[in-house]
């Protein structure tokens, strides 16, 4: 895994419990973090996904 895969894991990680701490009076913030997780979600397995592949190529 590559660093910046990482650091969006590591985001990810931290930013999760907080949107589902989040009460009804943050709710455009609990969105925005939401899309935000959602994103990175899709894009850290996109790329983990595209590193299995190019490792079986190797092999």
């Amino acid at each position: 895994m590559d660093i910046s895969t990482r650091r969006k894991l590591d985001f990810f990680i931290k930013s999760f419990p907080k949107a589902a701490k989040m009460t009804g009076e943050d709710e455009l913030a609990k969105i925005h973090i939401e899309k935000i997780n959602a994103l990175l979600a899709r894009q850290i397995l996109e790329e983990l996904g595209i590193g299995a592949k190019e490792q079986e190529k190797a092999n």
